[in-house]
């Protein structure tokens, strides 16, 4: 399934963490000294990825008990001179108490002598500890971040360390965990004691462990010790609504160890339900040991997704009708008696040239909607190619007059393709020449036939397409912050990309000699012996 779009969630990138320092623990920490070998490589993770002066990660073993497990940024020496302190020990034992993240916005100015000296000593303006819950959510210990500038304190500060806190103390569970006997034995303790969603350990070719949230969605057997991956396998696979897709992935992974998963699929049943399935490989001493899996519940996102899609084309289909009313009405509004008018005759071409304008807008909504969708058999249709360009040659020549608009090609060309399609392609592509060429140069639009497939290109003199985008220019959606001036959503190269693929076709950009680009379209005359 391709249509759920999703951003990195927290619990994504806990996920990606925790196979890393997994992935760490394999390969280089030693078995005398592995938990702080790990905490340290989780600190220097964060560091990394987070802006700030210095980072702490503290460790308590009860009421007034605190140990440092690590630090960055600062020498530990000098952390430990300030927590070492009375006052500072009691900043430790509130975010245990309460479970709450406390924050000091002016050390400068703290009512503790240690605080006011540590700041001036080390150039630390603010400190924030977040707590970190270990098992059945008592604190473990806290992170301690700090600052030369003191950060904004809005929700999304508060929500992006709270995230870290959560992922750190699943790393340093899962650091704790690892420093026992066997590597099969530790990773099944700590998936199962750690892991809220359904999720599999893979080790040597044998499914060592699950969880029970993973027993419970595939039938099997808890606690059972080893199984065979055939009969995980077999035990899974009827959950799905296409088998066949779970086990082709299933097959892929068999072929390719080094390969990432990040698919979505629907169980059987009604109503219906998804899981969203992560999974990458373990590796250990240079070698292959398996491959770590979850299993996540992302109904809700699924169906919030449709329902947008859904809402997203029904709200187009709603406008196509009054606007395309305005443009027949401004047409004969020009045919009319003193429509040559100048006053007349400039006001029906403004409201032709943007309801036109609107036109596009709504069908790049449309396109939005649909561009994540399958093509059916029943998308494709008997229509004239070059007719259908030459027409819109002729409404972006009445568009933008300023420019001279030259068609080469055939008069007429019969194919069968998706009619909505090709016109949003079609659009696309013609608007985006008579947008950005200058004034008074020629954009040539060529038709050309070769056995079975047909190739439209659209040549300009524009600026041309920055280097650092032209590999990705039919694959990235646009900033919505940066919509062109002269309208439309800036959606138009990428649903070329989208749309141009379901047809079977594909798309290209080169740079023009001389100056300019030239975007080539190439299609199936006939889609109905092409896979989509």
């Amino acid at each position: 399934m391709d249509g759920f779009q999703h951003e990195a969630s927290w619990a994504d990138k806990a996920f990606a963490f925790i196979a890393d320092l997994q992935q760490h623990l394999m390969t280089h920490a030693d078995v005398v000294r592995t938990k702080e070998q790990g905490a340290q490589w989780i600190l220097e993770q964060v560091a990394s990825s987070y802006k700030a002066r210095a980072l702490t990660l503290w460790l308590t073993h009860g009421p007034g008990e605190w140990t440092l497990a690590a630090a960055t940024g600062i020498d530990i020496k000098s952390h430990q001179r300030l927590f070492g302190s009375q006052g500072s020990q009691q900043h430790l034992e509130v975010v245990r108490k309460t479970g709450q993240p406390l924050i000091v916005a002016d050390l400068s100015s703290h009512s503790s002598l240690p605080f006011r000296a540590w700041s001036q000593l080390s150039g630390v303006r603010s400190i924030a500890s977040f707590p970190l819950f270990g098992i059945q959510n008592h604190v473990m210990g806290v992170l301690t971040v700090m600052w030369e500038e003191a950060p904004v304190e809005d929700q999304a500060f508060f929500t992006r360390w709270t995230n870290v806190g959560r992922t750190l103390s699943l790393g340093w569970q899962w650091a704790d965990l690892w420093q026992g006997t066997t590597q099969g034995e530790v990773v099944s303790r700590a998936v199962i004691r750690m892991t809220g969603v359904a999720t599999v350990h893979l080790y040597q070719g044998k499914v060592v462990c699950y969880n029970h949230q993973f027993a419970e969605l595939f039938g099997l057997t808890p606690d059972a010790g080893e199984v065979d991956l055939s009969r995980v396998i077999q035990a899974m696979r009827p959950r799905f609504s296409s088998p066949g897709d779970f086990l082709k992935t299933v097959r892929h992974i068999t072929d390719n160890r080094e390969m990432w998963v990040d698919e979505i699929l629907e169980l059987k049943g009604v109503p219906a339900h998804y899981l969203r399935w992560l999974s990458r490989p373990v590796y250990g001493a240079g070698a292959y040991q398996g491959r770590v899996a979850v299993f996540m519940d992302v109904t809700a996102q699924v169906m919030a997704e449709r329902h947008h899609e859904s809402f997203l084309s029904l709200a187009a289909h709603e406008f196509r009708t009054p606007v395309t009313i305005i443009q027949g009405v401004s047409e004969l509004m020009q045919a009319l008696p003193g429509a040559e008018a100048p006053e007349v005759a400039e006001s029906a071409r403004i409201i032709w040239r943007e309801s036109m304008r609107l036109g596009r807008t709504i069908r790049e909504i449309w396109g939005a909607a649909e561009a994540e969708r399958d093509v059916s058999a029943e998308g494709k249709e008997p229509l004239d190619f070059a007719a259908m360009a030459r027409a819109e040659v002729e409404i972006a020549q009445r568009m933008w007059p300023e420019r001279t608009w030259i068609y080469h090609g055939p008069e007429t060309l019969r194919a069968q393709l998706n009619y909505e399609m090709l016109v949003t392609v079609l659009q696309a592509l013609l608007g985006n020449a008579g947008r950005f060429s200058p004034a008074g140069e020629a954009i040539e639009v060529d038709v050309t036939v070769a056995h079975d497939t047909v190739t439209l290109s659209v040549m300009d003199r524009g600026p041309g397409v920055d280097e650092a985008v032209k590999q990705d220019i039919f694959m990235r959606i646009p900033d919505p912050l940066r919509r062109p001036a002269s309208g439309g959503m800036g959606l138009g190269l990428y649903l070329t990309g989208m749309f141009v693929a379901k047809m079977g076709g594909n798309v290209a950009y080169v740079p023009r000699p001389g100056g300019g680009s030239v975007f080539s379209v190439t299609l199936p005359l006939d889609i109905s012996a092409k896979t989509l």
